[in-house]
């Protein structure tokens, strides 16, 4: 039943993390550790350090933390550096990637010992999945943390999209400053204004459609997978609010320019899309039962996989934090299940105990993590 489930398939290349290396990351002062290729377990109480374990997996992957904001604060207690080294292994290919990082100086990241000029440069060569329950935001909060969703899931398979993102946001920024000039009473450029309206126009339609493309391959996926894990009838749907839906962009740019100058902001753009997660063309948000959000994430990350490994052809890490201690037990076989699977490629748990006892063909290690050790 999974094979059909997704689209996941046993002719993907099979990326893994072979080994990491950690020195002064969070409560790890020095730690190394090597990995199987298909379930890894982490157990160990609260605060050991199991999720800084995968925190660190993240960093070399996507070059920043996934559960905490700031570098700063990933360095260990009275130290002021810190330093990750990993090997992956694709296509029976090894390649070592390492980061670090010091207080006052950007970090430095390096590929075979070739250092990045940038650190973009990285996004999307060994992607990732990270399923968590402070996931719940993608629900319960406001429409940046979506977008920053669906951005990083098509940033790690198009490297274009990526850079017309950045550029974007660039020109956001020029846009925004030139207004706040012109609230401030300095000299109007309507020459220059026209030439950023143009720029930002041209580069949000061309984020616009790839996000639209992108969700007509994520929304029957999303459907599929919460089908599978809730065994419910509704619908799951995801809707893609954009003002580009009915509005030409640069029309709208000039109409709201004089607002705009007021509010010292660009109030229309791609950088207010939205997506409205549905069961049944109701908002769960608003109406959704805490059953069906948990599933509902479940089922939006497992289909963010399968849109990474179909695009790429390849799987991606999948990471599980401390996420069977919060459902229910259908739910967390019905994951397990999945993980399990030679489909899932190499996947990462975490708990605080493991008592699990689960039908796999897949190799197992079970890591004890205790204050920063691993047993």
């Amino acid at each position: 039943m999974l094979n059909q489930m997704h689209i996941c398939n046993p002719q993907f290349h099979r990326l893994h993390l072979s080994y990491i290396k950690l020195t002064n990351f969070r409560n790890y002062k020095e730690q190394d550790i090597s990995f199987c290729e298909g379930l890894n377990i982490l157990s160990g109480p609260n605060g050991a350090g199991k999720t800084n374990l995968l925190e660190a997996v993240n960093y070399l992957c996507l070059t920043k933390g996934y559960f905490h904001t700031g570098d700063l604060g990933a360095v260990n207690f009275n130290e002021d550096f810190f330093r990750l080294q990993g090997n992956f292994i694709s296509e029976n290919r090894t390649e070592s990637i390492s980061l670090a990082f010091q207080s006052g100086t950007p970090k430095l990241l390096k590929h075979d010992e070739i250092l990045y000029e940038k650190l973009a440069d990285h996004i999307g060569k060994f992607p990732l999945v990270v399923i968590a329950p402070d996931d719940i935001v993608l629900i319960l909060d406001g429409s940046e943390e979506r977008r920053k969703w669906l951005d990083n899931t098509i940033s790690q398979v198009n490297r274009l999209y990526l850079d017309d993102l950045m550029q974007y946001n660039r020109v956001l920024m020029q846009r925004n400053a030139l207004l706040k000039q012109w609230y401030a009473g300095q000299s109007r450029d309507e020459d220059l204004m026209n030439v950023i309206d143009e720029q930002l126009a041209n580069l949000g339609a061309q984020i616009y459609e790839e996000r639209k493309a992108s969700l007509k391959i994520l929304i029957p996926l999303l459907n599929q997978h919460y089908a599978f894990i809730s065994d419910a009838h509704e619908a799951a749907l995801m809707k893609y609010d954009s003002l580009l839906n009915e509005n030409d962009f640069a029309k709208s740019l000039l109409a709201n320019r004089e607002k705009d100058m007021i509010l010292q902001r660009t109030t229309a753009g791609i950088h207010r899309d939205d997506l409205d997660f549905q069961l049944n063309e109701m908002s769960i948000k608003k109406f959704g039962s805490q059953g069906q959000k948990k599933s509902f994430l479940i089922a939006l990350k497992l289909a963010q996989f399968d849109f990474i490994a179909k695009k790429k052809n390849e799987t991606p890490l999948l990471l599980l934090d401390d996420i069977f201690d919060k459902l229910d037990q259908h739910r967390s076989e019905k994951l397990l299940t999945d993980a399990a699977s030679k489909n899932r490629g190499q996947v990462f748990i975490t708990c605080t105990e493991w008592k699990q006892k689960i039908k796999t063909d897949k190799q197992l290690r079970h890591f004890k993590i205790e204050s920063g050790f691993i047993k």
